[in-house]
């Protein structure tokens, strides 16, 4: 059995596979960051540790007996400080976070495009790097002490080993790619590291995704329930590993994930061209005939999705399920044609790249209800995914887009998003395609698992949603009122 860890923004999911792809056991532990001031997110990330030990608490013994090897996936860009243990010294930095706004560009100056050509990233808030510069100028102490800093995944994973050994202290493309301090391989920048006046023995090995970087330690074995000698694989990013979980080391395709925020990415067999306001990311290495197997996907990433409709369903005291019904109750659509919402609750990346944005409706009259305030949100932010699919250069050349992530699940959502994208959605059977992208990682590191194996992982879309001609019209005027609103801010 094989065993996929995704540490996500506000849930730990564990998902147990059979080596023909059938899963055996699927767990949610749910958890949420803080936000003890404005512009930072942030966790204590034992509270990661102990979400695992919950998880793997509910699953039967004889079953986690049969796992022999675990990988993970993981949040991107937060960062991890640890001292030589591997215990944390401070909180972990999460992408959420808007703290560091302006420290790259302050030291780079004019070289600001520097992160551009070398990785195909401009600079954005939540990346590894400002958040090292910003507790480098602002807790100089905790800097001081690092003896790595990791991302939440390799934390995790080094912690589970229980070991200070440095060749444990590792990471791997698809999340180094993501810290804007490495080359378009993955690999540590080290001209970027002379720019930022950065110690490259503070960060962590590059090694493949398929990695095996150690077993796991007795005394944790014994802590989740698991048989002694698990290997452990070194794992990948959380949509690095949704796009092996939708079949992406085989196929092409363009996916929509939506959960805490929402990506679109396409996949590549070469670099694409860097675009300002999009990403460039690798896909989770493995091996072939020993040699490594590259892939990259840009990405359009939104942070506002269901990060915004969480706050709104708590300030509204309301069920998730009442988001829906009172959103797409009668004469809501038709109340709420005049309501403008902004969903960017926590700045937004693509593609404006601009931390200051931020929340609420422009247009309340005295006739508006929370109904409508709920339908303005959830229509602005199928919106906000508009915008970033149109930015696309080959977003016109698209058939349909597979559609998979927490947030997909619910029909009328599903309407809403195909009507806005004016393009079918494939809406796949797994909701939770990072943990099983890295439980394939954990097959293929082994050998457990061959890249001929992986048609066995395949997903099964369960419907196909078409766009209704009436309403994509509707979202054409809709964007050009939330553009223009934009603009007058």
């Amino acid at each position: 059995m094989l065993l996929g860890i995704d540490i996500g923004t506000s849930s730990l999911k564990t998902a147990i596979y059979s080596r023909k792809g059938q899963l055996q056991w699927l767990e949610k532990i749910r958890y949420q960051p803080d936000f003890p001031q404005n512009g930072w997110a942030q966790i204590d990330p034992l509270i990661w540790y102990h979400a695992l030990i919950s998880a793997l608490s509910n699953c039967p013994r004889s079953l986690k007996q049969k796992i022999s090897a675990l990988s993970f996936s993981g949040q991107m860009h937060g960062v991890v400080a640890t001292d030589i243990h591997s215990n944390p010294l401070y909180p972990a930095i999460l992408w959420l976070d808007q703290r560091a706004d302006g420290f790259i560009e302050e030291i780079l100056q004019d070289q600001v495009d520097i992160t551009l050509c070398n990785n195909g990233n401009q600079i954005y808030n939540g990346a590894m790097a400002g958040s090292i510069l910003w507790l480098r100028a602002q807790c100089p102490d905790i800097f001081k002490c690092t003896a790595k800093f990791l991302s939440p995944k390799d934390w995790l994973r080094t912690y589970l080993t229980q070991k200070s050994l440095a060749d444990l202290w590792v990471s791997e493309p698809s999340d180094s790619s993501g810290t804007l301090l490495s080359n378009l391989s993955g690999n540590w920048d080290l001209a970027l590291f002379h720019y930022l006046k950065l110690d490259l023995k503070q960060f962590p090995k590059i090694v493949a995704s398929t990695t095996i970087t150690g077993l796991l330690a007795a005394d944790i074995a014994k802590v989740l329930g698991l048989p002694l000698g698990v290997k452990i694989i070194a794992g990948g990013s959380d949509t690095g590993c949704a796009a092996i979980g939708a079949g992406f080391l085989s196929n092409h395709h363009t996916m929509l994930t939506t959960g805490t925020g929402a990506q679109l990415i396409t996949r590549y067999t070469t670099v694409p061209h860097p675009k300002k306001g999009l990403h460039i990311f690798s896909i989770p290495t493995s091996y072939e005939r020993n040699q490594p197997n590259h892939l990259w996907y840009q990405m359009a990433a939104m942070l506002n999705c269901g990060s915004v409709l969480e706050w709104m369903r708590c300030q509204f005291a309301i069920e998730w399920d009442q988001i829906y019904t009172e959103a797409f109750s009668k004469n809501t659509i038709h109340d709420s044609l005049d309501l403008i919402a902004h969903p960017w609750l926590n700045g937004e990346r693509s593609p404006w790249m601009n931390p200051k944005l931020s929340a609420g409706w422009v247009g309340i009259k005295a006739h508006h209800t929370r109904k409508d305030l709920i339908y303005a949100m959830l229509r602005s932010v199928a919106l906000s995914i508009k915008i970033g699919f149109e930015y696309f250069d080959h977003h016109s050349q698209v058939a349909h887009l597979l559609f998979a992530g927490g947030g997909s699940t619910h029909p009328l959502w599903r309407q809403m998003i195909a009507n806005a994208l004016n393009k079918p959605l494939h809406c796949l059977d797994e909701v939770d395609l990072s943990a099983k992208g890295a439980a394939m990682l954990a097959g293929l590191g082994t050998n457990l698992l061959t890249l001929a194996d992986l048609h066995y992982f395949a997903p099964i879309t369960v419907c196909i949603v078409k766009p209704e001609p009436i309403a994509t019209d509707d979202f054409e005027r809709h964007k050009v009122n939330l553009l223009e609103s934009i603009s007058s801010l």
